[in-house]
């Protein structure tokens, strides 16, 4: 429908220096983990201990990189190997079409997503987020799914020493978006650096939590956006995150984001949020924004109305009807009040 190539289109300008028009680049912490690790054939993490390069250039790598396994949790019979060699491509001209994105180097640790490839060396299951940057540090062992496994040794990579692993571990547990992250990234918002703490929130609002909303209302209220550049991270991504919120209690923090924000793409995603969560108290609101410079957020808005009010007045057949119908929504609610 026509909202949702809007939010794509904005979502370019989130990712804009990772892509052209070849497979998604997301930025950290959008990738789907939870997608990743179910989907593909071989889960598993470790540190990279040797490079056998075919091509060895500062922009062009190709070649292998044995792994060493520091935890299995998907094998396809693998689970015995402590060593595994991973076929790699780093190639910044085809990375700009999201092809080629993984920059294999000594001694750094990853969880790779792979796929075996008959006799040859293992293949990442997707060219750019088939490797992720993790931390060293590991949970105990648990008995349950391989899910809660990898969400607890993402966790462990919270309390690392590096500034760096403790960063990637919070976009891990943002790519994986479970409710069992939620206490410890909400320790993270309290207690780490500025930027840590800032991507908690981000990392917090993709698991749905709505307890921490009230955080991010002054951040889109202030996020500005310069056409020629992508928008700054996390902010970009937690305007995108609002829009998934279902929870009635995200209401009052997303008519204040609708309300007030300058910007566009918090407007829209704060409207698609109240637009799917159908609440009598965001009516006002959707009326007042049937007039927005955004047709997105007006065609929301026109939609919101429909789906409280069910007014034939306000209810389309098609998206190409918004457009002729939000006037006469505006007039016909109007008239209500007199």
């Amino acid at each position: 429908m026509y909202r949702y190539s809007r939010i794509a289109v904005l979502a370019f300008f989130i990712t804009a220096p990772y892509l052209l028009w070849g497979r998604l680049r997301v930025s950290p912490g959008s990738e789907d983990v939870r997608n990743l690790a179910e989907q593909a054939p071989l889960v598993f993490r470790g540190q990279i201990v040797e490079l056998n390069l075919s091509t060895d250039e500062p922009d062009n790598k190709k070649g292998i990189a044995v792994v060493a396994v520091d935890r299995w949790y998907r094998g396809a019979g693998l689970q015995n190997y402590s060593q595994v060699p991973v076929y790699f491509a780093f190639d910044p001209g085809t990375f700009f079409q999201g092809h080629n994105c993984v920059d294999l180097v000594l001694d750094s640790r990853w969880i790779f997503f792979a796929k075996t490839n008959g006799n040859g060396p293992i293949e990442l299951f997707h060219d750019c987020e088939g490797a992720l940057a993790v931390s060293s540090l590991l949970a105990p062992h648990l008995s349950g799914d391989f899910l809660s496994q990898i969400e607890a040794d993402f966790r462990a990579g919270l309390d690392d020493s590096d500034p760096a692993a403790r960063l990637a571990s919070i976009q891990r547990l943002a790519g994986l978006g479970l409710a069992s992250s939620r206490a410890a990234l909400r320790e993270m918002i309290a207690h780490g650096t500025e930027d840590e703490s800032k991507w908690a929130l981000f990392a917090t609002l993709k698991t749905g939590d709505v307890s921490v909303l009230r955080l991010a209302v002054p951040l889109l209220i202030n996020l500005r956006h310069d056409d020629r550049r992508p928008y700054p991270q996390p902010d970009g991504g937690i305007a995108l995150a609002i829009e998934k919120l279902r929870d009635p209690g995200a209401v009052p923090d997303l008519i204040k984001i609708l309300d007030q924000a300058p910007d566009e793409l918090a407007r829209s995603c704060a409207s698609q949020a109240l637009m799917e969560i159908k609440d009598r108290r965001a009516l006002d609101t959707f009326v007042d924004h049937l007039s927005d410079p955004s047709p997105y957020v007006r065609y929301n808005s026109l939609v919101g109305i429909g789906y409280i009010t069910h007014a034939p007045m306000c209810t389309i057949a098609k998206p190409e009807d918004a457009e002729k119908a939000e006037p006469r929504c505006k007039t016909w609610r109007e008239s209500m009040h007199h």
